[in-house]
């Protein structure tokens, strides 16, 4: 699937794939971290015939450019706002997975025009407290005001940041298979490029400084006081969650079911990791034609 560009008012230029029915609903694609657009092909191969699909790579990851750092995933909903103007993508579904549903919740509360938003595996709302236990977290519960003080506790604690930043293959190989992929066994040649994709990334950092300053929610999450931008968001909004993640905790998805908040819907699979897509795909994909249709 060809890659192209489009180039935004702030200097960034943006890769993203275009595929499907122009006809048919549109959906717009989100990954998260270590990922980019590439991550949603078999995805999109399974739904094309159907949706007209939009899948992005965020700025700094893949083969978009990366000359301002983000503080916020606010600021990545803002360049894919501009982008779905551009491309005529401005009443579609926001699909987002893992980081990447941060950013459709925040574009969603952004753009009133959109159908609905489904969020694949994300983080949860109140984003940090969302991260299961074993994932890892700040050895204090404090805000960050610098890149620095990060930068220094993520070397220390966070082994896959160091992967990264070295380029070690092997090693995020293992990571791999033992967070992203655990439930699911992926051809080895695709496995390949899902890992040359993940080092494509030229700010997990700054992500990961997004990750501490992000919580759409009412409440405080041990590290930042809650927006309550939720409240913005006015199309219903649709969760898939396996409950065997081991990166974003289920539980915080089932509270929400429990409370049954108006617009939002709740679908959890068993024997389902942290990629719904590719675990329950059969499943998820039903999920979402029942959803935008």
């Amino acid at each position: 699937m060809q890659v192209e560009y489009a180039y935004l008012g702030n200097g960034e230029r943006l890769a993203y794939r275009k595929i499907g029915n122009i006809e048919g609903p549109k959906i717009v694609l989100l990954h998260g971290q270590l990922a980019s657009s590439f991550f949603f092909l078999p995805m999109m191969q399974r739904m094309m015939d159907d949706y007209h699909l939009l899948a992005i790579d965020l700025r700094g990851c893949g083969e978009s450019s990366y000359q301002r750092p983000i503080d916020s995933f606010a600021e990545l909903a803002v360049d894919v706002e501009e982008m779905v103007k551009i491309l005529g993508f401005v009443d579609a579904y926001v699909l987002g997975w893992s980081f990447g549903g941060a950013v459709a919740i925040e574009l969603a509360a952004r753009m009133q025009s959109l159908k609905g938003c489904i969020l694949l595996g994300s983080l949860g709302l109140d984003g940090y407290a969302s991260l299961m236990e074993c994932q890892w977290k700040p050895q204090e519960y404090r805000a960050y005001t610098h890149r620095r003080e990060l930068k220094r506790e993520m070397h220390g604690l966070s082994y896959w940041y160091e992967a990264v930043q070295q380029q070690d293959n092997a090693e995020l190989r293992k990571i791999y298979l033992q967070w992203i992929v655990a439930t699911h066994r992926v051809d080895e040649s695709l496995l390949d490029q899902y890992i040359a994709e993940a080092c494509k990334q030229r700010n997990v950092l700054d992500y990961e400084l997004a990750l501490l300053r992000f919580n759409v929610s009412h409440q405080f999450n041990g590290v930042t006081q809650g927006s309550g931008r939720i409240d913005a968001v006015e199309c219903p909004i649709l969760i898939l969650h396996g409950m065997e993640d081991r990166v974003i905790n289920p539980q915080s998805w089932s509270n929400i079911k429990a409370s049954q908040q108006q617009n939002i819907q709740v679908k959890l699979f068993d024997k389902c990791g942290h990629v719904p897509q590719w675990d329950q795909q059969e499943a998820v994909i039903r999920a979402i034609y029942q959803f935008a249709s």
